[in-house]
């Protein structure tokens, strides 16, 4: 059984709540647009929630990729453009599990459709930070150009 890397333990930590600060102020930014969108301005909440999502991945990419994954040296491998492409993909997959429960939450489960975007927002935190921490801010590997 190999030894414990503790450093690396720790460092995964930091980006998680980095990340989760960042997904934390998504969540609350998505909670204002959701609710303009679906109660001010009338758009069904799923539409809404979908709009929403896509407007903030922009800027979630962009605060993760300066903040949480600033350190990460070994990213220079992939272009800005790659990364982003990268992001939006695993976010889209995200955004795909955010919706469903979401809609499962609202329509059958009878919770609130704000109280159910943050369940969801949630509930997609550990697939988001994992899958891009591997894929889109993940380090050169060998063999890998």
């Amino acid at each position: 059984m190999p030894p414990i890397n503790s450093s690396k333990i720790i460092k995964t930590i930091i980006k998680m709540i980095q990340f989760g600060c960042v997904g934390g102020l998504m969540v609350i930014l998505n909670v204002e647009i959701l609710y303009l969108l679906t109660s001010i301005i009338g758009i069904y909440y799923v539409i809404s929630a979908i709009l929403s999502y896509l407007m903030l991945t922009a800027l979630s990419f962009f605060l993760n990729e300066k903040w949480t994954f600033n350190s990460v040296v070994d990213h220079a491998h992939k272009n800005r453009w790659h990364r982003l492409g990268s992001y939006y993909m695993i976010s889209l997959s995200g955004m795909t599990l955010n919706i469903i429960i979401l809609f499962l939450l609202t329509n059958f489960g009878n919770v609130y459709y704000l109280y159910s975007s943050i369940i969801a927002s949630c509930s997609v935190f550990f697939w988001n930070f994992f899958v891009n921490k591997k894929i889109t801010w993940g380090e050169k590997q060998e063999g890998r150009a």
